[in-house]
Parts: structure tokens; sequence; C-alpha cells
């Protein structure tokens, strides 16, 4: 897919959502899941904040969904080309700077400060976010929806590049 020879040779940080998306096969499955099967083959890599795993375990624990919960640990945890940070102090530290700078909640800031950490170019999540007046919001289905407004993205999956990149 287009879309993710783009991602070829970066590293990507990742928000909660799109992982549900793929192991539960929910919303923009179809366009997440290219993402996760191509990962073990080492065109890219992903970095992913302890606070994901957190997150994504709750559900299944409420539920006593235990071989969702080990679904999500495995591929938080074990596949090939990511690599999963706990919050260390220097990971503290950006994401109090974040909060700080532009008044993002405390799960949101540790995500984008750990993908910063872990190096990634851009990160992959489903909310907007406007993190740097320097940084650019892109969208795959932007691309196709030509004129449209940003707003109507809202519940798409959204592409935002950090610092380190302006464009993909």
């Amino acid at each position: 897919m287009d879309w993710l020879d783009r991602f070829y040779g970066k590293i990507i940080g990742l928000d909660t959502a799109p992982i549900i998306y793929f192991i539960e096969e929910e919303s923009y499955f179809d366009l997440v899941s290219l993402f996760f099967e191509t990962l073990p083959e080492g065109n890219l890599r992903a970095v992913i904040s302890t606070i994901t795993l957190l997150e994504v375990l709750v559900q299944p624990y409420r539920c006593g969904k235990r071989d969702l919960a080990e679904k999500y640990r495995e591929i938080l945890l074990y596949t090939d080309n990511s690599l999963t940070f706990p919050v260390s102090n220097g990971i503290a530290d950006k994401t109090a700077e974040l909060r700080a700078k532009y008044r993002i909640r405390t799960p949101d800031a540790i995500q984008v400060a750990t993908a910063l950490h872990g190096e990634a170019s851009i990160f992959l999540t489903e909310e907007i976010k406007k993190i740097d007046e320097h940084e650019s919001l892109i969208s795959h289905r932007a691309r196709l929806l030509k004129g449209s407004s940003l707003k109507s993205f809202k519940t798409s999956i959204f592409l935002l590049c950090l610092k380190i990149c302006n464009t993909i």
C-alpha cells in the first residue's frame, strides 16, 4: 500500500487506538493490519510506551478476557522491530514539558514523549494533536478526500509527524 511505503526505514511511535483496531479487528483494521503485518519484516520499526500496555489491558481484564490480554502483551512486548519503553526520568521530564506547553492529557504526552525518546519521526494515532508549530498533520485519508476539512477526519487514523520530519 502506497501510504505504508512512505514509512519504510522510519521509526513510528504508536498510540493506543491503532493497536486496539488491529488486535480486536475494529474500525480501521484494514488500514492498520498492513502496518502490523509489515513490522516483523524489518522495513520499519515501532516505539511504544508502557502506558499503551496499561491502556489496552484494562478492558480485557474488566471483561475477564485473559486471552485478549495475552494478545496485547504479545504484540506490545514481543513483536520483532518494536520497542516498548517504560516511563523513565527523561520521558517523564519531556512529558511534563509537553503538558505544560500544549495542555495535552498525561497519557497522550507520555506516548508522544516516548516516541521522541525512541527517535520516532512519525506518530500513528486516531486523534488530531498539534504538538508544535513546526510540525505537520497529515492523513492518508485526507489525500484521498482532497478539499475536505480536518474536522471531518476526527474519527480517521492520523499521522502526526513529529518535529524530526516536516512531511512524509
